[in-house]
């Protein structure tokens, strides 16, 4: 990886992160500060989202499995 990759990879990464920032802000989950770049997550509840991951997992994969024709034995 030659050194203009590495510069255009460092700035996509801080795109990235200043994306998931103003997502994140914008669904009161975190503060951003645009100034420094700082995310400061709010707090949640974990039982919460351990419920929740499961879900959204099942959500995807079930389309997914009927379109590529798995099969339940």
């Amino acid at each position: 990886m030659n050194h203009a990759a590495k510069v255009r990879l460092g700035t996509y990464a801080t795109g990235f992160v200043g994306l998931v920032g103003l997502i994140l802000s914008g669904a009161n989950l975190a503060t951003f500060d645009y100034a420094t770049g700082m995310i400061d997550m709010a707090p949640f509840n974990a039982y919460a989202l351990a419920a929740l991951v499961p879900t959204g997992l099942a959500v995807v994969l079930a389309p997914l499995a009927l379109l590529k024709g798995w099969k339940a034995k």
